[in-house]
């Protein structure tokens, strides 16, 4: 049986997009409902890294290699730092990604200012990963990604709809604009109550998690001439 749920990707303002990433979140829903439904568990609740291995894992459905944990050959270093993400969408176009998370427990409380402080957090560790890293091994570009996990009460998910989430993201929208030279915002979340009510969380059972919603902004990473 499909899940109820609503999910999307848009890019935020015009220009050119980067080909691919849409794909891989499409996959990446299609991955969250077949967790759902075989693991019996929430795929979007959890931790960083699992988070992003479910990228991971839909961006190898969608055709494009990938790596966790990804650690670039820096021989000038003796200390090597680690990526969140490497995505290969062609011999000429890879990406490095860093994640963030945050627990929200109103979609109100999402301002683009909370949201540039952790993308520009983001920002700051692609930048210092990428030092001493040969031009040869430098990605094409680099993703900076907020996971914003939402939990409500039971009050308030009785009043939790397709049309609250809605509202929600258009407040986004409103509230102004995300930094960076393509911005993006996803969305995932499940519509019925009961199938929410299913995966209360035991050590916190006044709290519910109907969704997700992922912003991020992708920039062109200029090899050094």
């Amino acid at each position: 049986m499909k899940t109820k749920s609503v999910r999307g990707f848009e890019w935020l303002k015009g220009g050119k997009k980067f080909e691919g990433i849409e794909k891989v979140f499409n996959d990446m829903w299609c991955y969250y409902d077949f967790y759902l439904e075989k693991a019996e568990d929430l795929p979007y609740w959890s931790t960083e890294m699992a988070l992003v291995g479910n990228m991971a894992i839909a961006s190898a459905c969608a055709g494009f290699p990938a790596a966790l944990e990804f650690l670039q050959n820096k021989p000038k270093l003796k200390s090597r730092k680690r990526a969140d993400l490497w995505m290969g969408f062609s011999k000429d176009r890879t990406m490095l990604v860093e994640a963030k998370c945050k627990w929200l427990s109103q979609l109100s409380d999402i301002t683009a200012n909370k949201v540039n402080q952790s993308l520009d957090d983001a920002d700051w560790q692609l930048d210092d990963f990428l030092k001493g890293v040969t031009d040869r091994e430098r990605p094409t570009h680099l993703m900076s990604i907020l996971f914003l996990q939402i939990y409500v009460s039971e009050r308030d998910l009785k009043g939790f709809s397709k049309r609250t989430i809605e509202e929600s993201l258009k407040s986004i929208h409103r509230s102004g604009k995300i930094n960076g030279q393509i911005p993006f915002l996803a969305h995932y979340f499940l519509i019925d109550s009961k199938e929410i009510k299913k995966h209360r969380d035991e050590d916190y059972k006044k709290s519910f998690y109907p969704g997700v919603i992922i912003l991020g902004r992708i920039r062109a990473f200029e090899k050094s001439t």
